[in-house]
């Protein structure tokens, strides 16, 4: 998948004409051939939409509501179980917030880390020729097939021994669609480190079928691996999902806080104040292909707003947004719920520092699925048919 083909995501419109050729074109051949990488994104039987699922340039719902127009629910079940894998683990990280922070507290301890064997990883310089392939597709492009990134991380954890946390962190760094949540509980799940004692291992045989035979025949994996322990016992955190008001008192002004996590188009009043992210936040090092996605992403949602009164701030800059609450003399402030990840601290941190406790917008269908999201996948398995007929019908 080329960057010019990733960049037409950022915008609704692209994202749904995108949807569109993959249902009329792949969809039916999704459960019998969405596990094998042929190399480019054209030619394999994936929608590619996940950077803009994870923005919200088009949601979950809206897909779904999409494809049941086509198609009956059992025929599209393992296309669904999909889109709700990124539910879930962005659920299971609001159970388990610890994670993120001992992840992030790992990457810091590990900054000084540049063993030969990281070097070459990081540079597709390493014995196996088809990793080296990846490194350099996903440096190139910001996209890796799924089961792709899954070989990926057992090579670099159990054959490379390297820790997972920097590959993790090297994925965060170059995919255009990483998140906090899937990607470093998809890390953690290689590495058996999610589902305690159980890991996973990418085998020579498992590659060589499901990219069709695309790299020379590759030797046997010789180390003996065993799952990673972790000291570490997590409790869980009760969500407390917000109740979200909307401000209903027309006089007294209200703004409306836009971010780079959530670009739907939600509940806003005629009158209200708009604030818009301007451009991509970056505490983590991304890649310009990264940035510049995210900044036209951003560019397009605002286009939404032209007949409003908008006004542009930056996160590490919160002054601007005293200055935007001042200035319109604005009372209330609402915006989209903070996943667990690079903003909730930036948000938390604007709400001290204008003194105002923030109206939390959140989706329905988070509210639906993360409260069966603190357990393994098939706890939230058994609620997704039911779930999808309220949010079917909410719709």
């Amino acid at each position: 998948m080329s960057n010019t083909s990733l960049n037409k995501l950022c915008t609704f419109q692209n994202s749904k004409i995108k949807l569109k050729g993959f249902i009329e074109n792949k969809l039916s051949h999704y459960k019998s051939k969405r596990n094998y990488d042929f190399g480019e994104l054209d030619k394999n039987f994936v929608s590619g939409l996940s950077p803009a699922i994870g923005r919200r340039i088009i949601t979950e719902i809206e897909i779904i509501q999409e494809v049941r127009k086509q198609f009956n629910y059992k025929d599209v079940e393992k296309f669904i179980y999909e889109i709700c894998w990124r539910t879930y683990w962005k659920g299971f990280l609001e159970h388990y917030p610890q994670i993120w922070n001992d992840y992030l507290n790992d990457i810091d301890d590990l900054k000084y880390f540049k063993t030969s064997e990281y070097c070459n990883a990081l540079d597709g310089k390493t014995e196996f020729s088809f990793f080296n392939s990846w490194v350099n597709e996903l440096r190139l492009n910001g996209y890796l097939h799924n089961h792709t990134r899954m070989w990926f991380a057992s090579i670099w954890t159990f054959e490379l021994k390297l820790p997972w946390q920097l590959g993790a962190h090297f994925f965060m760094q170059n995919l255009l669609d990483a998140d906090p949540a899937s990607n470093t509980l998809s890390w953690r799940w290689v590495a058996g480190l999610h589902t305690k004692g159980k890991f996973y291992r990418a085998t020579p045989s498992n590659i060589s079928k499901f990219t069709n035979s695309r790299f020379p025949i590759i030797n046997q994996f010789k180390n003996k691996i065993n799952p990673i322990l972790d000291p570490q016992s997590y409790h869980e955190k009760k969500i407390n999902f917000p109740k979200f008001k909307q401000n209903k008192n027309t006089s007294e002004n209200h703004g409306v806080i836009f971010h780079e996590e959530d670009l739907s188009n939600y509940n806003v009043r005629e009158n209200d104040f708009i604030l818009i992210q301007r451009s991509h936040f970056n505490p983590y090092n991304q890649n310009r292909s990264i940035e510049d996605f995210t900044n036209k992403s951003l560019k397009s949602f605002t286009e939404k707003f032209s007949s409003y009164n908008i006004t542009y701030f930056e996160w590490n800059h919160l002054e601007s947004i005293k200055t935007w609450k001042n200035k319109n003399n604005i009372k209330s402030i609402s915006t989209s719920y903070p996943c667990v990840g690079k903003l909730t601290k930036p948000i938390a941190d604007a709400e001290k520092y204008l003194g105002i406790k923030f109206d939390y917008y959140m989706h329905d269908w988070d509210r639906l699925f993360w409260p069966h999201s603190n357990r393994g996948f098939f706890k939230l398995k058994k609620h997704i048919k039911k779930n999808i007929k309220v949010l079917l019908d909410l719709n």
